[in-house]
């Protein structure tokens, strides 16, 4: 135990007299969480598209009140000279609407009215959604008339759990917590590994009698240190400034969080242990630890939506079973015995990181 702690004494010296490491540590989580929590956004709003009414009815001015009510479509300004389909095409709307003459006879006399709509597929997601707006608003429209009576069987009475107030800093802002608090910490450890191998001070520590694990243990326990210091800052930041509050039991959140913070820990030194240079580590970290984080642990995209066999290697990433936990925390507060199996899941992968980094520290010791 005592030569551990002398190498985490070691170890702080080090970062301690790098003072733009000290820095970076609590400046770019801050940034991070503040760019991810004000500016990633799933719901789309003032969507820009183009209403060519030619037939100036009542009907049609509410039909096109309706799609303007739903706040999702912003309906803009265009030349009557112009063909609707020349906005779709230069970008400046996402969906052209074009109401027929006989528009309102057709629906009085019990006929399909058809309103010819052009959607720019190219993002998929708001396609979709105006597509369903255009369709919901025509349902209303025929409602208001009294034409669908006769196929209107169920009214579905609407309630949001968990959520429903519909936030979506709720959603965000602690999957924001995961994303933070596996990048950082693992990128200060690894990138300090890099920088001893580049400099050559890591050959003094292989002379010495000390271990493979003991390394190891002594750099861990200064890194958790501070990666509990960013979890701290980063926690508290997402309470004050997003107003999120804890709608169960803070036990399993605070149990994980520093189990989580040496997953990202153990897994730069791994990392770290087999880069040969900075800009490898902080690459390694990057590609490995960044991207399969943001794309493959349910941060943005359902887990349910990624298809086969890609989905599988989730199941690798820890911070998705970190995210569950926080989301649980902060949203649902439901707990059991899937959130205990995060835990476990993420113990798991401790030990497997230690012993990636082990290996790679044994075998450097062997060569010196």
């Amino acid at each position: 135990m005592k030569r551990v702690l002398v190498q985490a004494q070691k170890e702080w010296a080090e970062f301690r007299r790098d003072r733009l490491s000290l820095s970076l540590a609590f400046l770019l989580p801050l940034v991070t969480l503040l760019l991810f929590g004000f500016g990633v956004r799933m719901q789309s709003h003032d969507i820009p598209v183009v209403i060519r009414d030619n037939n100036h009815s009542q009907l049609s001015l509410a039909l096109m009140d309706r799609l303007s009510a739903t706040n999702l479509l912003h309906p803009i300004q265009w030349p009557a000279d112009k063909d609707v389909a020349e906005a779709v095409d230069k970008g400046e709307a996402k969906a052209a609407i074009i109401i027929p003459k006989d528009f309102e006879q057709k629906i009085l006399s019990g006929q399909e009215a058809v309103v010819e709509t052009m959607v720019d597929g190219t993002d998929i997601v708001n396609s979709r959604m105006i597509e369903a707006t255009i369709q919901g608003a025509g349902m209303y429209l025929m409602q208001s008339v009294g034409l669908d009576k006769p196929l209107v069987k169920v009214k579905p009475n609407l309630r949001v759990w968990f959520n429903p107030g519909m936030k979506e800093s709720l959603f965000i802002v602690p999957g924001v917590c995961g994303i933070v608090l596996w990048m950082f910490p693992s990128l200060l450890a690894c990138v300090a590994t890099a920088r001893e191998k580049e400099q050559g001070t890591l050959v003094q520590v292989f002379m010495s009698s000390m271990s493979a694990h003991e390394m190891i243990l002594g750099k861990s326990l200064v890194y958790l240190l501070i990666g509990l210091a960013q979890a701290a800052v980063v926690v508290v930041l997402a309470c004050v400034l997003f107003n999120l509050k804890f709608v169960g039991s803070p036990l399993i959140f605070m149990a994980t969080l520093p189990v989580f913070v040496l997953n990202s820990v153990l897994f730069g030194l791994a990392v770290g242990s087999w880069a040969n240079s900075q800009t490898t580590a902080v690459q390694g970290v990057s590609s490995l630890g960044f991207f399969t984080c943001f794309l493959l642990s349910g941060f943005v995209y359902p887990l349910a939506n990624i298809p086969y066999p890609l989905n599988l290697l989730s199941y690798l990433v820890p911070s998705r079973y970190f995210i569950e936990v926080s989301r649980d925390a902060f949203e649902r507060g439901l707990g059991g015995v899937n959130i205990l199996l995060d835990f476990v899941a993420l113990v798991l992968f401790s030990m497997l990181f230690f012993f990636i980094a082990w290996s790679a520290w044994r075998r450097m010791q062997f060569k010196v």
